[in-house]
């Protein structure tokens, strides 16, 4: 279908004047080949998070790794957090040239588990020499690795790609994950669904600092993908999208899993993917997302769709082929769980699918790449490395030091090759891949209920033929002199339909304009091309009809030096540029390159210099601001000492200031003026920061001013004061100079003490509980300590002091007959450190009837179970959102299933929530 490239392609284009002229011929017969840069995955700073997964409570602990092959000899450090951060980690590997290693985190701290909120749980990996960085998530069906991209290669645009959020079970996100390389990060977030940022289809910003991330996330039946992020001040940012855990493919389809992949940014997308789903694995789902109207997708020249920016084509492809698309999309695959996979193995998972042009020519790649040990049936490992690469290079690519020899042209392009190679189980060596020309890679693992893909990045260009070429190349736009004629010949001796209607083969330009012509291509495409015909800009000589000489000077005549225009002067000089110091008349000839030809002149005159003036005050104090200006009866422009140009200058300190004054001639003059520095006072305001109810305070001032003013209207130095407030002084020196200070006085009053009556069973202990916020605890009788542990009824007494005085309070304890013995926690942590997380009342007997209640200090119901087998972790409404630090009340109601034992029973008592 397609030809090779042909050894010189020229169009016939014919000058019937002074310029010979040749373009570049692009046909659906000839190949040609992309230019651009190569995203390059290799660098020395990468910035970085892994998105929400599910609970870390399921199945085995996860751990992170750090995979990172050297290019040069390196010490790189990875830093979890800001160093201010108490979860804050750091690890430093030193690596020489070529080599690999891990940095590992074994535990479950990289969950990041609040949405729409700043966070600094992400990765920071900073080297002294070049490197490749691979993040590596590890965890019983829950596995997920990216690729991830140095701080050079980030964008500041980006589109999202993720999968529907469906697995009500796990109650899942579709999810995007932003995280700023610098300070004050302005990010725009255009969703196409509403979500805690404001309306579908509506921009919202957030703005980070460096290394902080925020998490966008839409729940069950939406979709995150399409999401426009950009950075509003050009600050580079770093992009991840995925879901919590996800299911893919068909209702029987039960299994689900985290799916996560770093995406690239919009500059660096393409319009030609190799798709290959995992051979013999039955298929995968393929979704591609793009950013232009009109994006049309095709397999070979079968129109798939047509999408418009921001919109998503998703469907499943069992077989490999080449995506091609009219403008750049993003692509990524999605692998099915085990029950629908023929190969029996893996799990959802995310790879992003990078243009077939993005390509390397080394690969290492080192780490926990197998998964850990699964308890469900035989641990099935299969390994695949995707690979497309110019047929002419195929023989050049070894995988762990053997030869690639199963490879198979593309249809559509027969000139690129793909191979999808099974390989063994690479859990305790390093996956390497090397050619002498540059490949195109992607990493699929699947275990038995789980999986591991990838992109393997890139650092160099494939050159990669057009698949289905839409344009004829009529050259660069050309520039004649007026009267010369051009013939514009696309030379395939094909007749085409010109700009103005007619159909000819060739066409003669006799004037300027935009020319332009289409013929018939293959698959109903049209090839157009078009230049644009101009005049060739005549040299450009501004120079002024009159050229100032000034007294005992020197006068420089010039114009701007244009590309390959040569200039002739009356004096014989040949320089865009001359130094006169005689008046007189001067010409100037210039020719450019195409034989187009101007001539200007100016009369150089005798003039004189103007008198100036700098004008201003005196004295400046401190930290204050002063005018000067520049006084002059000639006419032209001036420049200040320290840069600023023809307007007053403001200053904000004494010294020397100076002015060059120019006139329209060019004759200069200057003056200056010194200003003097006038020193404030000092000023120090002393006084207590709060006042009980009753009291009052001296206010005092330390200064070294004249005379001082309270706003209160008072002028001593000392100040009586019986109510807080902000209070503010002025102290005024003798040089007019004067300083302020405030001083803010906070109320204070007497402590609030909470605590609530006890049942409790008999034989058991009893846990009486205050609480009262920056106050001292004692229990009349009793301990100082906000717990008090007794085992008798009766009426206890405490009391709360604090700097303003103290409260008490009382608590009734009642003990009864507890037939089914029960333990109630009074206190318990769910800070995320797996101790203690939970509040739980425990029973020894079966129950016929259960029902807990939990009340705020206010008395509002924020928990309810009737299932004692359900957990209090901490929230409220039984949602997503924390309950405060604080003490609640809890009612328990409950009876045994024994029908012996007595009826129903009420317990009620305190738990204090610390986190």
């Amino acid at each position: 279908m397609f030809g090779s490239k042909p050894e010189k392609l020229v169009n016939q284009v014919q000058r019937v004047a002074v310029i010979p002229f040749m373009a570049v011929l692009v046909t659906l017969l000839t190949a040609t080949f992309n230019s651009g840069h190569a995203q390059n995955y290799e660098g020395t700073e990468f910035y970085f998070a892994f998105i929400n997964n599910v609970s870390p409570l399921f199945n085995t602990p996860p751990t992170f790794e750090v995979s990172i092959h050297a290019i040069d000899a390196a010490t790189v450090t990875v830093e979890y957090g800001m160093p201010d951060d108490a979860f804050y980690q750091s690890q430093s590997i030193t690596l020489t040239a070529g080599s690999t290693g891990v940095v590992l985190f074994p535990s479950g701290f990289l969950y990041e588990e609040a949405y729409f909120q700043l966070s600094t749980k992400t990765l920071y990996v900073s080297s002294t020499g070049t490197v490749r960085v691979y993040a590596i998530h590890n965890r019983d069906y829950f596995s997920e690795a990216t690729s991830v991209l140095p701080l050079s290669s980030l964008g500041t645009s980006y589109r999202a790609l993720a999968l529907e959020a469906q697995n009500v079970a796990l109650n899942n996100h579709s999810l995007c994950t932003i995280v700023a390389t610098e300070d004050n990060t302005e990010i725009e977030v255009i969703a196409p669904v509403a979500t805690l940022l404001g309306p579908a289809n509506t921009p919202s910003t957030v703005v980070l600092n460096a290394r902080e991330s925020y998490t966008l996330a839409v729940p069950q039946g939406q979709d995150i993908s399409g999401t426009r992020i950009t950075s509003l001040n050009s600050q580079r940012i770093a992009v991840f999208s995925g879901n919590d855990a996800v299911r893919v493919g068909p209702l029987n389809c039960d299994a689900s899993s985290h799916v996560y992949e770093q995406v690239t940014p919009i500059a660096d997308w393409g319009t030609l993917h190799p798709i290959l789903p995992v051979d013999g694995s039955g298929g995968e789902l393929l979704r591609v997302v793009a950013h232009q109207n009109g994006t049309e997708l095709y397999n070979g020249c079968d129109l798939i769709t047509t999408l418009n920016a921001g919109q998503v084509y998703s469907a499943f492809v069992s077989g490999p082929f080449l995506l091609y698309s009219t403008e750049p999309v993003l692509v990524g695959m999605f692998p099915p769980g085990f029950e629908c996979n023929n190969l029996f193995a893996g799990d959802p998972n995310f790879r992003l699918i990078l243009p077939v042009e993005r390509g390397m020519t080394e690969l290492k790649l080192e780490g926990e790449l197998n998964f850990p040990g699964l308890t469900l049936g035989p641990q099935i490992v299969a390994w695949f490395i995707h690979l497309a690469m110019r047929t002419e290079n195929t023989g050049n690519l070894t995988v762990n030091g053997n030869p690639v020899t199963n490879w198979q042209t593309f249809e559509a392009i027969p000139e690129l090759s793909y191979a999808r190679i099974p390989i063994a189980s690479i859990s305790n060596q390093t996956l390497t891949a090397s050619s002498t020309a540059p490949f195109w890679a992607s990493l699929v693992g699947l275990g038995s209920a789980d999986a591991k893909t990838m992109s393997l990045g890139s650092n160099a260009l494939i050159e990669v033929p057009e698949f289905v070429p839409t344009s004829v190349n009529l050259g660069p736009n050309i520039a004649i002199c007026q009267g010369e004629e051009i013939l514009l010949d696309p030379g395939l001796g094909l007749p085409g339909t010109w700009q103005d209607g007619s159909i000819q083969e060739t066409y003669l330009v006799t004037e300027p304009g935009i020319y332009s012509v289409t013929i018939p291509g293959l698959c109903g495409s049209q090839l157009v091309g078009s230049v644009e015909v101009s005049f060739a800009p005549l040299p450009n000589l501004p120079l002024p009809p009159t050229t100032a000489l000034c007294e005992s000077g020197v006068a420089t005549l010039s114009v701007q030096s244009e590309v390959n225009t040569s200039y002739v002067w009356n004096t014989g000089e040949t320089s865009s540029t001359v130094n006169v110091d005689q008046p007189g008349v001067y010409t100037l000839t210039a020719t450019t390159s195409q034989g187009c030809t101007a001539e200007a002149q100016t009369e150089v005159v005798t003039t004189g210099v103007p008198d100036l003036e700098v004008t201003g005050p005196s004295g400046i104090c401190e930290g204050e601001l002063a005018t000067l200006l520049v006084e002059t009866s000639a006419s032209g422009t001036y420049t200040w000492s320290i840069g600023s140009s023809n307007e007053p200058l403001t200053i904000d300190s004494g010294g020397l200031y100076s002015a060059v004054f120019t006139t329209t001639e060019g004759c200069t003059a200057s003056a200056s003026i010194e200003i003097e520095t006038l020193q404030k006072p000092s000023l120090l305001l002393i006084g207590p920061e709060v006042l009980c109810p009753d009291e009052v305070a001296t206010l005092e001032t330390i200064t070294t001013a004249n005379e001082v003013i309270w706003n209160t209207g008072d002028q001593q130095p000392v100040l009586t004061v019986a109510n807080p407030g902000v209070y503010t002084a002025v102290a005024t020196a003798s040089n007019g100079c004067f300083s302020i200070d405030s001083l803010i006085i906070a109320a204070a009053f007497e402590p609030e003490l909470l605590t609530d009556d006890v049942t409790a069973c008999q034989g058991e202990e009893a846990r009486l509980v205050a609480f009262a916020d920056g106050a001292e605890i004692r229990w009349v009788g009793g301990p100082t300590t906000a717990v008090f542990t007794v085992n008798s009824p009766g009426v206890y007494e405490v009391l709360a002091t604090n700097e303003c005085g103290s409260r008490s309070a009382q608590v009734q304890v009642e003990f009864v007959d507890c037939a089914c013995p029960v333990y109630v926690p009074n206190a318990f942590t769910p800070d995320g450190d797996q101790r203690n997380e939970v509040f739980k009342p425990v029973f020894d007997c079966e129950l016929r009837f259960y029902d807990l209640k939990i009340y705020n200090r206010w008395g509002a119901l924020i928990f309810n179970s009737t299932d004692p087998y359900t957990l209090w972790l901490g929230n409220v409404d039984n949602g997503g959102f924390y309950a405060q630090n604080e003490l609640y009340n809890w009612v328990l109601t409950y009876a045994s299933l024994d029908p012996n034992e007595p009826g129903v029973q009420r317990l009620t008592g305190s738990v204090m929530l610390l986190r």
